[in-house]
Parts: structure tokens; C-alpha cells; sequence
């Protein structure tokens, strides 16, 4: 049995966002990649997880069967069938689509088992506490939910209209107006934000100095009090 479990290799974890999809194995401490929820198809690029693909079953099985083969064996280079996988999904998801994916995952790509999870539920298990108050930020709403003992506390669940979007229209405008000559797109933030919030690990050279001059600046302003107080006593 010992041997067996040294044996077993890292479970696949998916994230499928609206807008981005994260991917990693179990036991590491951030996703290996981060990529866009859409699939490129006859010319068009088609949303992964949207409203307008769910209608149609069979185009959204085609769907979902490219992205998660992208995903899995171009992204992550893995072979699915010695491992399991574990999808990470917003409490509204339809269920159709979560069982629509979990056959993908099983029959398409051969992984041994998939489990399917919310995101209030799992981030419960990173807290030392059986109650919370999880606060989901989405694209276009926030959610707040009370987890209590691994359940989901109905009646304290409330929406609000303000989400990452608008978050996303502020940065850019704040950025816009620091440099007016040049453009920002939705991918340059995006870039930044990933980098910023530790999704992925960070390049050598100017992002690792970028993370460590905070902390170079308290530094300096601790070391120019501890000069005064000393002018001060002498």
C-alpha cells in the first residue's frame, strides 16, 4: 500500500474560468500555466464556458473535447491515462456542463477518475476553520457565501453587479492616464495581473525586482528613522 502511494503520480487540477483556465498538478503551490477559455474553430474564436455554447450539446462536446486536449497534452505535456483529474467549477455552473466535461475527461481523454469541486467548497480546505465567509470575485458578479462544516449556508448567499471587469476598466484606466502615448489592451493587463498575483512563477531579472523593491523602500525608511532617532540621543 506505501508503495503504491509513492508510486501514484500528481492528480491533474483544471480550473475552467469564463476568462481564463488554470492548470497544474496537486501538491504544487501555483498553477503551471494560465491560458484564455476559447477555442479557435473554422475560422472563429468560440468562448469555452458561455451562455450562447450551451443551447447546443453536441458543439459544445466538440468544444470542450479541443480545449481540454489543447490543455492537457499541449500545455501540460502529460499522459492522462495514469492520472486523475480534479475540475475546479463556479457554484452556478450548469450541471449539464460539468457532467458534459467529466465525460470528456473520462472517454475522450482517458484520465482513471475525475472529481468535480466548487470553488467555495475548496477553498474552504486551505482554511484551519469549519465556518467562513467566501467571497467569489467573478467577471461580471461577486458572490459571497457562507461555508459552515463543508456545506453551503443558503439563505446568507447575496450577489453583487460589480466584478472583475469593472476592476479590470479602472486599472486601465489609471494606466491610460499615467501614459497617454501608449495603448494598453486587455492582454497587457492581463499579463501584469498574473504576474503580480503570483499565478505562475516569476521570470528572472526585472519581475523579480519589481516584487522586491516594496520591501527594498521599507528598508530604507527604517533605516532613516533608526538615523534620526540616533541624531536625536546623541
Amino acid at each position: 500500500m506505501r508503495a503504491h502511494a509513492k508510486t501514484r503520480k500528481a492528480a491533474v487540477v483544471l480550473q475552467i474560468g469564463r476568462e481564463v483556465t488554470k492548470a497544474g498538478l496537486a501538491g504544487e503551490p501555483t498553477p503551471r500555466f494560465a491560458i484564455s477559455s476559447v477555442v479557435k474553430r473554422n475560422g472563429k474564436v468560440l468562448p469555452v464556458l458561455s451562455p450562447d455554447t450551451w443551447s447546443d450539446k453536441f458543439e459544445l462536446h466538440e468544444i470542450l473535447t479541443d480545449f481540454l486536449f489543447e490543455v492537457v497534452t499541449k500545455q501540460l505535456l502529460l499522459k492522462p491515462s495514469e492520472r486523475e483529474c480534479h475540475v475546479v467549477c463556479d457554484m452556478y455552473t450548469p450541471t449539464h456542463f460539468e457532467l458534459l466535461v467529466e465525460a470528456v475527461l473520462l472517454k475522450a481523454l482517458m484520465f482513471t477518475k475525475v472529481h468535480i469541486h466548487h470553488k467555495h467548497q475548496v477553498s474552504m480546505l486551505t482554511l484551519p476553520t469549519p465556518t467562513a465567509l467566501v467571497v467569489d470575485c467573478g467577471v461580471d458578479t461577486t458572490t459571497a457565501v457562507v461555508q459552515h462544516h463543508g456545506g453551503t449556508v443558503l439563505p446568507s448567499v447575496v450577489l453583487s453587479d460589480k466584478g472583475s471587469s469593472s476592476v479590470h476598466a479602472t486599472l486601465l484606466d489609471q494606466l491610460q492616464s499615467k501614459n497617454q502615448e501608449a495603448t494598453f489592451t486587455k492582454n497587457d493587463l492581463r499579463d501584469v495581473m498574473v504576474r503580480a498575483c503570483f499565478a505562475c512563477p516569476p521570470p528572472e531579472g526585472i519581475v523579480t525586482r519589481f516584487f522586491l523593491f516594496p520591501f527594498f523602500v521599507c528598508f530604507c525608511l527604517l533605516v532613516k528613522r533608526i538615523v534620526r532617532l540616533g541624531y536625536y540621543i546623541i
